[in-house]
């Protein structure tokens, strides 16, 4: 019996009874492996949804904090002109008070104009 044969019986004797069990367990191997791809394309699926949401969300808080920006930038132009136009206010009252005569009494037409300018 030569080298071939050997192999053979040997094959005959100790693989052929398993055959059946590898099979089964190639087979539960396969099964397993397209359990795992099914999983991952699934959980692909979900994460590429999931991102879709995300990227929505993200644009219009990107879109809302812009809008703020924008809101605070009118807010601070807008205080800065009170602020001049207060500036301004306080100078002309004062300038009113300090210059000679402003003291004197106002005519009758100037104090009606006056009171209900400042009632």
């Amino acid at each position: 019996m030569g080298l071939t044969g050997l192999l053979g019986s040997l094959v005959g004797r100790f693989v052929k009874p398993f055959l059946g069990y590898i099979a089964a367990a190639l087979a539960a191997l396969a099964l397993a492996a397209a359990g795992v791809a099914w999983w991952q394309i699934d959980r692909a699926a979900s994460l590429a949804a999931t991102l879709v949401t995300t990227r929505k969300d993200l644009a219009a808080s990107e879109a809302q904090v812009a809008a703020y920006e924008e809101a605070a930038r009118i807010r601070q132009a807008d205080d800065a002109r009170r602020a001049e136009i207060d500036a301004t206010a306080t100078e002309r009252d004062h300038a009113l008070q300090s210059d000679p005569g402003g003291d004197a009494p106002l005519s009758d037409y100037l104090a009606g104009a006056a009171r209900r300018l400042w009632p």
